[in-house]
Protein backbone atom coordinates (compact mmCIF):
# COMPACT_ATOMS: atom_id res chain seq x y z
CA UNK A 1 0.00 0.00 0.00
CA UNK A 2 1.31 3.45 -0.93
CA UNK A 3 1.89 5.66 2.09
CA UNK A 4 0.78 9.30 2.12
CA UNK A 5 3.74 11.67 2.52
CA UNK A 6 3.34 14.51 5.02
CA UNK A 7 5.84 17.32 5.66
CA UNK A 8 5.32 18.58 9.23
CA UNK A 9 6.64 22.07 10.10
CA UNK A 10 6.89 23.29 13.72
CA UNK A 11 9.20 25.68 15.53
CA UNK A 12 9.79 23.28 18.43
CA UNK A 13 9.28 19.53 18.49
CA UNK A 14 10.10 18.59 22.07
CA UNK A 15 7.50 16.55 23.88
CA UNK A 16 5.82 18.22 26.89
CA UNK A 17 7.66 21.53 26.58
CA UNK A 18 4.25 23.22 26.45
CA UNK A 19 0.59 22.55 25.73
CA UNK A 20 0.93 23.02 21.97
CA UNK A 21 3.79 20.48 21.74
CA UNK A 22 1.85 18.09 23.93
CA UNK A 23 -1.08 18.28 21.51
CA UNK A 24 1.18 17.79 18.50
CA UNK A 25 2.80 14.72 20.02
CA UNK A 26 -0.59 13.25 20.84
CA UNK A 27 -1.03 13.19 17.07
CA UNK A 28 2.55 12.21 16.23
CA UNK A 29 2.56 9.30 18.69
CA UNK A 30 -0.48 7.88 16.90
CA UNK A 31 1.02 7.92 13.40
CA UNK A 32 0.32 4.69 11.57
CA UNK A 33 3.60 4.17 9.70
CA UNK A 34 1.91 1.69 7.39
CA UNK A 35 -0.30 4.51 6.07
CA UNK A 36 1.85 7.63 6.44
CA UNK A 37 5.43 8.73 5.88
CA UNK A 38 6.54 11.94 7.60
CA UNK A 39 9.32 14.47 7.20
CA UNK A 40 9.62 16.78 10.21
CA UNK A 41 11.12 20.27 9.97
CA UNK A 42 11.86 22.32 13.10
CA UNK A 43 14.33 24.56 14.90
CA UNK A 44 14.57 22.38 18.00
CA UNK A 45 13.94 18.65 18.25
CA UNK A 46 15.47 15.18 18.06
CA UNK A 47 17.23 13.69 15.02
CA UNK A 48 14.29 11.38 14.34
CA UNK A 49 10.66 11.25 15.48
CA UNK A 50 8.78 7.95 15.33
CA UNK A 51 11.57 6.71 13.05
CA UNK A 52 11.10 9.56 10.57
CA UNK A 53 13.77 12.12 9.69
CA UNK A 54 13.71 15.48 11.49
CA UNK A 55 15.40 18.32 9.56
CA UNK A 56 16.79 21.13 11.72
CA UNK A 57 16.71 24.76 10.62
CA UNK A 58 19.06 27.51 11.92
CA UNK A 59 17.37 29.44 14.70
CA UNK A 60 17.74 32.37 17.07
CA UNK A 61 16.71 32.48 20.73
CA UNK A 62 13.76 34.78 21.34
CA UNK A 63 14.69 37.73 23.61
CA UNK A 64 11.21 37.82 25.18
CA UNK A 65 11.31 34.11 26.02
CA UNK A 66 14.71 32.42 26.12
CA UNK A 67 13.07 28.99 26.37
CA UNK A 68 12.10 29.17 22.71
CA UNK A 69 13.97 29.50 19.44
CA UNK A 70 12.64 30.96 16.21
CA UNK A 71 13.62 29.15 13.02
CA UNK A 72 15.25 31.19 10.25
CA UNK A 73 14.45 29.21 7.09
CA UNK A 74 16.02 31.88 4.89
CA UNK A 75 19.44 30.71 6.11
CA UNK A 76 18.78 27.19 4.81
CA UNK A 77 16.31 27.83 2.01
CA UNK A 78 18.08 25.82 -0.71
CA UNK A 79 18.70 22.85 1.60
CA UNK A 80 15.04 22.82 2.67
CA UNK A 81 13.79 23.08 -0.90
CA UNK A 82 16.10 20.28 -2.02
CA UNK A 83 15.00 18.04 0.87
CA UNK A 84 11.32 18.72 0.17
CA UNK A 85 11.76 18.07 -3.53
CA UNK A 86 13.39 14.74 -2.73
CA UNK A 87 10.63 13.83 -0.25
CA UNK A 88 7.73 14.94 -2.51
CA UNK A 89 5.10 15.66 0.19
CA UNK A 90 1.43 15.26 -0.67
CA UNK A 91 0.24 17.24 2.37
CA UNK A 92 1.96 19.94 4.41
CA UNK A 93 1.11 20.44 8.07
CA UNK A 94 2.10 23.81 9.56
CA UNK A 95 1.96 24.31 13.33
CA UNK A 96 2.22 28.11 13.52
CA UNK A 97 2.31 31.12 11.17
CA UNK A 98 5.96 31.84 11.98
CA UNK A 99 8.81 32.51 9.54
CA UNK A 100 9.13 28.74 9.15
CA UNK A 101 5.38 28.38 8.74
CA UNK A 102 5.28 31.06 6.07
CA UNK A 103 8.19 29.43 4.24
CA UNK A 104 6.24 26.16 4.23
CA UNK A 105 3.10 27.96 3.05
CA UNK A 106 4.91 29.59 0.12
CA UNK A 107 6.42 26.25 -0.88
CA UNK A 108 3.03 24.52 -0.66
CA UNK A 109 1.27 27.17 -2.75
CA UNK A 110 4.00 27.08 -5.39
CA UNK A 111 3.84 23.29 -5.59
CA UNK A 112 0.01 23.17 -5.31
CA UNK A 113 0.13 21.05 -2.13
CA UNK A 114 -2.78 21.22 0.38
CA UNK A 115 -1.97 22.74 3.78
CA UNK A 116 -3.36 21.69 7.15
CA UNK A 117 -2.96 23.54 10.44
CA UNK A 118 -4.17 23.25 14.01
CA UNK A 119 -4.90 26.49 15.83
CA UNK A 120 -2.86 25.86 18.97
CA UNK A 121 -2.29 29.27 20.50
CA UNK A 122 -4.08 32.61 20.64
CA UNK A 123 -0.89 34.61 20.07
CA UNK A 124 -2.57 38.02 20.13
CA UNK A 125 -3.33 37.57 23.82
CA UNK A 126 0.43 37.54 24.54
CA UNK A 127 1.07 40.98 23.08
CA UNK A 128 -0.25 42.95 26.07
CA UNK A 129 2.13 41.06 28.37
CA UNK A 130 5.29 41.17 26.26
CA UNK A 131 4.84 44.82 25.30
CA UNK A 132 3.63 46.05 28.69
CA UNK A 133 6.68 48.33 29.01
CA UNK A 134 6.08 49.92 25.59
CA UNK A 135 2.27 50.17 25.57
CA UNK A 136 2.16 52.68 22.69
CA UNK A 137 3.14 49.83 20.34
CA UNK A 138 0.48 47.36 21.48
CA UNK A 139 -2.32 48.48 19.17
CA UNK A 140 -0.21 48.61 15.99
CA UNK A 141 1.48 45.27 16.74
CA UNK A 142 -1.92 43.64 17.32
CA UNK A 143 -3.13 44.97 13.98
CA UNK A 144 -0.02 43.64 12.21
CA UNK A 145 -0.26 40.20 13.84
CA UNK A 146 -3.99 39.97 13.16
CA UNK A 147 -3.51 40.80 9.48
CA UNK A 148 -0.65 38.31 9.18
CA UNK A 149 -2.71 35.54 10.73
CA UNK A 150 -5.74 36.41 8.59
CA UNK A 151 -3.69 36.07 5.40
CA UNK A 152 -1.92 32.92 6.58
CA UNK A 153 -4.98 30.97 7.74
CA UNK A 154 -7.05 31.93 4.70
CA UNK A 155 -4.39 30.21 2.56
CA UNK A 156 -4.77 26.92 4.47
CA UNK A 157 -6.89 24.16 3.02
CA UNK A 158 -8.16 23.23 6.48
CA UNK A 159 -7.68 24.55 10.03
CA UNK A 160 -8.57 22.42 13.04
CA UNK A 161 -9.87 24.68 15.83
CA UNK A 162 -10.06 23.48 19.46
CA UNK A 163 -13.18 25.36 20.60
CA UNK A 164 -16.10 27.49 19.45
CA UNK A 165 -14.53 30.45 21.27
CA UNK A 166 -11.34 30.20 19.22
CA UNK A 167 -13.44 29.71 16.10
CA UNK A 168 -15.11 33.03 16.87
CA UNK A 169 -11.70 34.69 17.40
CA UNK A 170 -10.58 33.52 13.95
CA UNK A 171 -13.83 34.70 12.39
CA UNK A 172 -13.28 38.09 13.98
CA UNK A 173 -9.81 38.18 12.41
CA UNK A 174 -11.40 37.66 9.00
CA UNK A 175 -10.60 33.96 8.57
CA UNK A 176 -13.15 32.19 6.38
CA UNK A 177 -15.45 29.84 8.26
CA UNK A 178 -15.35 27.29 5.44
CA UNK A 179 -11.63 26.78 6.22
CA UNK A 180 -12.33 25.76 9.82
CA UNK A 181 -13.23 22.43 11.36
CA UNK A 182 -14.01 22.17 15.06
CA UNK A 183 -11.74 19.63 16.76
CA UNK A 184 -12.47 19.59 20.47
CA UNK A 185 -10.29 17.58 22.83
CA UNK A 186 -11.38 16.07 26.12
CA UNK A 187 -9.59 16.63 29.41
CA UNK A 188 -7.33 13.75 30.42
CA UNK A 189 -9.02 12.58 33.61
CA UNK A 190 -5.90 10.64 34.62
CA UNK A 191 -4.11 14.01 34.95
CA UNK A 192 -6.96 16.31 36.02
CA UNK A 193 -9.60 15.06 38.43
CA UNK A 194 -11.38 16.28 41.60
CA UNK A 195 -9.98 13.15 43.24
CA UNK A 196 -6.49 14.69 42.98
CA UNK A 197 -7.52 17.72 45.07
CA UNK A 198 -5.30 17.02 48.09
CA UNK A 199 -6.37 20.29 49.76
CA UNK A 200 -10.10 19.61 49.77
CA UNK A 201 -11.46 20.21 53.26
CA UNK A 202 -8.19 21.58 54.66
CA UNK A 203 -8.01 24.79 56.62
CA UNK A 204 -5.53 27.43 55.43
CA UNK A 205 -2.85 26.55 57.98
CA UNK A 206 -2.95 22.86 57.03
CA UNK A 207 -2.91 23.71 53.31
CA UNK A 208 0.13 25.96 53.71
CA UNK A 209 2.00 23.27 55.66
CA UNK A 210 1.14 20.77 52.92
CA UNK A 211 2.65 23.03 50.26
CA UNK A 212 5.78 23.63 52.37
CA UNK A 213 6.34 19.90 52.64
CA UNK A 214 5.91 19.47 48.86
CA UNK A 215 8.32 22.33 48.17
CA UNK A 216 10.98 21.05 50.55
CA UNK A 217 10.65 17.52 49.15
CA UNK A 218 10.62 18.13 45.40
CA UNK A 219 12.05 21.56 44.61
CA UNK A 220 15.42 23.20 45.26
CA UNK A 221 14.64 26.83 44.52
CA UNK A 222 11.17 28.31 44.36
CA UNK A 223 7.73 26.81 44.10
CA UNK A 224 4.82 29.00 43.08
CA UNK A 225 1.33 27.59 43.21
CA UNK A 226 -1.95 29.28 42.35
CA UNK A 227 -5.44 27.87 42.72
CA UNK A 228 -9.04 28.60 43.45
CA UNK A 229 -9.99 27.04 46.77
CA UNK A 230 -13.10 28.29 48.64
CA UNK A 231 -11.82 27.36 52.11
CA UNK A 232 -8.42 28.98 51.64
CA UNK A 233 -7.80 32.72 51.78
CA UNK A 234 -7.23 33.60 48.10
CA UNK A 235 -6.31 37.21 48.85
CA UNK A 236 -2.75 36.07 49.64
CA UNK A 237 -0.54 34.26 47.11
CA UNK A 238 0.93 30.92 48.11
CA UNK A 239 4.65 30.86 47.48
CA UNK A 240 7.40 29.36 49.58
CA UNK A 241 11.12 29.12 49.25
CA UNK A 242 12.28 25.56 49.59
CA UNK A 243 14.97 24.89 52.16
Amino acid sequence: MKRMKVAFFAEVLEKDIDGACRTMFQLIDRIDSSLFEFLFVCSTGPATIQGFECVHVPAVTLPVNTSYKMALPGLAQQHLCDRLQAFQPEVIHIATPSLLGNFAMKYALKQHIPVLSIYHTYFISYIDYYLKHIPFLIHSVKQTVTEGQRVFYNQCSLIYVPSETMQTELLNMGVQQCKMKLWQRDIDSTLFSPEKNVLAGMEEQDAQQNWRELANTYFNDLLFLARSQPKVNTSKPLYYEAS
